[in-house]
């Protein structure tokens, strides 16, 4: 059967690694797997395997591009599009958006996946389609806020099936809309364990020292990831007298904010050398894999992807104590869940104490994943 994955952009981040993982692993026997990316720029435009990648739709291309990152006439055109849409009280770009649907449409698939939240599930509900699924990969309450609280009922009945990618996310999401309960389930994400473990052992970091604790945090700098507060945590870690990095992996994300708060207190006496921003990187996990702990700084998080890259290459994991945090770590065994205001006093403690660190280290070591149940959940879901 044809399936067709819609997704906003290509670019780094949670979402396009869990499809990325979904398609290494799916059964290509019984799916025909392709993709549409809204916008097709980013690192994963080359990654998928097992799947046709559509080119992407020009006009709508230009639409739902970023504007800040676009250059040259791309980046005149974009502003133009964007323009005209506004000038149009909008009604432009729904007509862009309708015209690429139907083209989707008239190329017959069987389902069809909103594979996030956002631009791709209003974008697949234009299609009508009679099988398809919404894929939620947020806490839909704190999703909502952010959003300013819209009402997405209506939107999110015209789907056969919602997939949630934990059960906390799922009860936040049939807490809004309890009439879409019997319609909704969770299935966690698909973890590609022999690819992860193969490219954690290709590259060795050059600014590793092994005479440091090297502490790494992986995410887009977004509001919602808080990696901003790394410094302060790193600051309070530097005075009780530890000798650690703490590397921070990621895109700037859609606004600047995160970036100029994470670098400015990068730069704050003390912290010299101490935390490090290396960027967006194509393999994180040479440096998960390496490191002594992992520490994750969210907000919320649905199914705290990195967590569970982290486990599965036997790295300690420190994060904050949002919604589904107890899905994913067992506290005291493979790391710790702790307010972000603690995780300062925790990564000390856990720096000075070499017996909590070898029984931690030991835990996380015992940790495994088996993918063939959550696949075999997710073909049922597309049909096959």
């Amino acid at each position: 059967m044809r399936v067709l994955f819609v997704v906003t952009y290509f670019d780094c981040g949670g979402i396009n690694r869990a499809l990325q993982n979904l398609l290494n692993r799916i059964d290509t026997a019984r799916i025909e797997a392709e993709v549409f990316a809204m916008v097709p720029d980013g690192m994963f435009a080359g990654l998928y395997r097992n799947c046709i990648v559509l080119p992407g739709d020009r006009m709508l291309s230009l639409l739902m591009a970023r504007y800040s990152q676009q250059k040259g006439l791309r980046r005149f055109l974009c502003l133009a599009v964007k323009l005209l849409d506004r000038l149009s009280g909008r009604r432009f770009g729904a007509f862009v958006k309708r015209s690429a649907a139907q083209k989707l449409s008239a190329r017959g698939y069987d389902t069809v996946v909103a594979f996030s939240e956002g631009a791709p599930t209003a974008f697949v509900a234009m299609m009508k389609h009679p099988r398809s699924v919404a894929w939620i990969h947020c806490d839909y309450a704190s999703y909502s806020q952010l959003n300013g609280a819209p009402d997405e009922l209506g939107l999110y009945s015209g789907f056969s099936r919602i997939v949630c990618v934990a059960d906390y996310p799922k009860k936040s999401f049939i807490s809004a809309y309890p009439s879409l309960a019997s319609r909704t389930e969770a299935v966690n994400n698909v973890q590609d364990v022999e690819m992860m473990r193969s490219m954690a052992a290709l590259n060795v970091p050059e600014n590793f020292s092994g005479e440091l604790f090297n502490i790494v945090s992986v995410g887009r700098l977004d509001p919602v990831k808080r990696l901003s507060a790394v410094p302060e945590i790193a600051s309070n870690i530097a005075a009780a007298g530890c000798a650690f990095r703490w590397y921070v992996i990621g895109p700037k994300g859609g606004t600047l904010d995160e970036y100029e708060k994470l670098t400015a207190g990068i730069s704050r006496p003390g912290l010299e050398g101490k935390v490090v921003y290396l960027g967006e990187k194509e393999n994180p996990y040479a440096y998960i894999s390496r490191a002594d702990l992992l520490v994750n700084t969210s907000v919320s998080e649905a199914c705290p992807y990195v967590v569970n890259e982290a486990k599965i290459l036997h790295t300690p994991v420190v994060c904050t104590d949002f919604g589904s945090a107890r899905e994913f770590v067992n506290d005291g065994v493979e790391g710790f869940i702790r307010p972000l205001e603690e995780i300062a006093d925790t990564i000390v403690g856990y720096i000075s104490d070499a017996s909590l660190r070898e029984r931690i280290e030991s835990g996380v070591a015992g940790f495994s994943f088996d993918n063939s149940a959550i696949l075999e959940r997710v073909c049922r879901i597309l049909g096959a």
